[in-house]
């Protein structure tokens, strides 16, 4: 059995945990969004206590996450 191992090139790094936190906040709001008749502002600033403070840097702004919102709630 023959392995291929890639060399490292300079575009290689560690990968960031922090973004885990995001996608979980995305998803979240997304479902809330599509099941919940909460206002839009609640559904956001309830997902965003969850999140720790390490990964807010990698966070949209909030206005990107209340369009997202939006997005998938019904009319």
């Amino acid at each position: 059995m023959e392995v291929f191992v890639k060399e490292p090139s300079e575009h290689s790094h560690a990968p960031n945990p922090d973004r885990v936190h995001v996608i979980r906040l995305k998803h979240e709001i997304k479902a809330r969004g599509s099941s919940s008749d909460e206002a839009i502002s609640i559904i956001l600033f309830d997902a965003l206590r969850s999140i720790p403070l390490n990964a807010v840097p990698g966070l949209p702004t909030n206005n990107a996450l209340m369009q997202t919102i939006r997005r998938h709630t019904y009319n």
